[in-house]
């Protein structure tokens, strides 16, 4: 009897997931025809959501219905398409994303400490938003910049394109501020990620390259200023999960 029932709900499933809908397709940059990788697609309301591999690709189960697709990845523009799907049917969109805008009038004060447009700037200076630590769910500042280009964190200090990032002897190489003040510590000049408010920040603006004009020694390879972020009309919340597992490797089944 047991058997039977077995049966009976496992070929019940296999109805029920035959029944659903498949949306796919290929997600490529608009200008250079590369492929993306890790570009978040989600059902527009809904928890239901995936990422391109590393081709490019994606794939979404959905039930019958009319769906809003959101297309979001770091440095481009958002992309939403409608679709309506039936039972069991193979929907393909590739979607094209183009580079977003706005970037080049992002406004900076690292470099010259008064507010620019990053398009103007003569140093090469790399914006991360938080939006880009709340979609990998990062907890720490070092985390995060380790995701932008030429940046490393060796020993828990920051190295830009090589540089070391601490010089024993004669002290850091890659400052740390905190909304234009430096947060190193002060008997070794170490910095103290874990101490960076994530919660709070606005934006994190990463200079490669000699500042040493403006920032004296300390910023002979470059600089990372973690910029708060400014307060709002409206107050509001988030709230982010974190959690792993413990087994014993050692443990027989």
């Amino acid at each position: 009897m047991n058997k039977i029932v077995t049966l009976l709900l496992f070929i019940s499933c296999i109805q029920m997931y035959a029944q659903q809908a498949t949306i796919k397709g290929t997600l490529k940059d608009a200008k250079t025809n590369e492929i993306l990788i890790g570009v978040n697609v989600t059902i527009e309301n809904t928890t239901n959501g995936t990422t391109s591999d590393i081709d490019g690709h994606y794939e979404l189960k959905v039930e019958p219905g009319k769906y809003n697709i959101v297309y979001s990845y770091v440095g481009y523009d958002n992309i939403v398409k409608t679709t309506h799907v039936k039972a069991a049917q193979i929907e393909t969109i590739d979607v094209a994303m183009g580079e977003m805008q706005s970037m080049l009038d992002e406004l900076v004060v690292t470099s010259s400490k008064f507010e620019r447009k990053i398009g103007e700037e003569s140093v090469s200076i790399d914006v991360i938003k938080p939006a880009a630590m709340e979609k990998q769910n990062m907890n720490n500042v070092s985390d995060v910049l380790q995701r932008s280009s030429g940046v490393t964190i060796v020993d828990g200090q920051a190295n830009i394109r090589g540089g070391s990032g601490y010089s024993y002897g004669a002290g850091t190489r890659v400052l740390l501020l905190l909304d234009d003040l430096p947060i190193l510590q002060a008997d070794a000049g170490f910095p103290n990620w874990s101490g960076m408010p994530v919660e709070n920040i606005g934006q994190i603006e990463v200079i490669k390259g000699a500042a040493s004009a403006l920032y004296g020694s300390s910023a002979m390879n470059g600089i990372v200023n973690v910029r708060s972020a400014y307060p709002t009309s409206k107050p509001y919340a988030k709230f982010s999960v974190f959690g792993s597992t413990v087994d014993n490797p050692n443990k027989k089944d």
